[in-house]
């Protein structure tokens, strides 16, 4: 039996190629399926329009998101999208890799994340956001339900189905967040959305996994949306609570969770690159945040109009660099300990 207020998906379509297995969930305007590819066999994650002939609004979002993940197929840390098409019934729909361990939001529930975690999931998660600001596009809808886990348990970022552009977002043409991760600025006009906006959410994300519930959620009390906004927009963000959590990351996540974008850190990268100096201090293996600016200074070397034998030697390096490799430093404390 469904929950109240939730809708009973619609029947999954027959598709070419592909054999019906169970659905996964239900979204405002798309259902997601399991669906077993034939050649080559593999089980994969289809999200399908709710019905054809939705509004021309919905097939926009449904597009976007497509074109975004397509954009950003090569991250390690967003769902890739193999194709898209339209189904016989005439309902839109994108075959995605499947990711089939319970999503963080589902992790969360039944436990607490440790430090360790919490800082590498919040680097690749901002790795993966940084990399979607780096061609104009915010995401918007950064949860722990929106973070998946494979079989081996790589995280994947999902769901942009109300992603925009920059652009979009400076004349208010994108909408949609869930309010408990969002940022101030966007719960009233989406003209206010800009990188920091999902920095914001990055960090609601990670307190959210820390503490077990988002930030303003109020155990026993009024979580309403309208309290919930009226927390968010007037009340400073609460300390995780942990005697574990040390007060760099507090501090870090309490820059990052301000009400005024001015306060937070300004990109995704910045971001990382904090959670990265808590590794650091705590003597934690640091995890990668896909070496940026190594990746920038080998694209500057192959459009600079070297020789060809230059060019392909920066290309090799630039390929090699896709890969990030954890530093081989481990403390002496760690090395006796072993």
């Amino acid at each position: 039996m469904n929950a109240p207020g939730k809708r009973t998906p619609a029947p999954p379509p027959e598709l070419p190629g592909l054999l019906y297995i169970a659905p996964l969930g239900s979204g405002g305007y798309s259902d997601v399926y399991l669906y077993e590819q034939q050649m080559p066999r593999m089980r994969v994650a289809v999200k399908v329009l709710n019905a054809p002939g939705l509004s021309e609004h919905a097939e926009r979002r449904f597009g976007a998101e497509a074109n975004a993940m397509a954009q950003l197929a090569d991250h390690p840390h967003i769902v890739q999208v193999f194709r898209a098409d339209v189904a016989p019934d005439g309902r839109p729909y994108l075959v995605m890799k499947y990711y089939p361990q319970p999503n963080l939001a589902q992790r969360a529930r039944g436990e607490r994340f440790s430090v360790p975690d919490g800082l590498r999931i919040g680097i690749q998660v901002s790795s993966a956001v940084e990399a979607a600001h780096r061609i104009g596009i915010l995401h918007r809808d950064i949860k722990p339900a929106n973070i998946l886990t494979g079989q081996y348990g790589t995280l994947g970022l999902t769901d942009f189905g109300i992603a925009g552009t920059k652009a979009e977002a400076a004349v208010g043409q994108i909408d949609g967040s869930s309010i408990p991760w969002a940022a101030p600025e966007v719960l009233f006009s989406a003209e206010q959305a800009d990188e920091r906006s999902d920095v914001y959410s990055i960090a609601a994300t990670l307190w959210h996994l820390l503490v077990g519930r988002s930030p303003f959620d109020l155990r026993g009390g009024d979580n309403t949306a309208v309290s919930l906004m009226h927390r968010i927009t007037s009340t400073p963000a609460p300390p995780t609570g942990r005697g574990d959590v040390p007060p760099s990351l507090e501090r870090l996540l309490h820059g990052a969770l301000a009400k005024d974008p001015a306060g937070r850190p300004s990109t995704a990268l910045a971001f990382a690159r904090g959670l990265q100096a808590v590794e650091q201090e705590q003597r934690l293996p640091l995890t990668a945040e896909w070496y940026w600016s190594e990746i920038e200074r080998a694209r500057r070397e192959i459009s600079r109009g070297l020789t060809r034998r230059q060019r392909l030697r920066a290309a090799v390096s630039l390929r090699s660099l896709r890969t990030p490799r954890r530093p081989r430093r481990v403390s002496r404390a760690r090395e006796s300990s072993g």
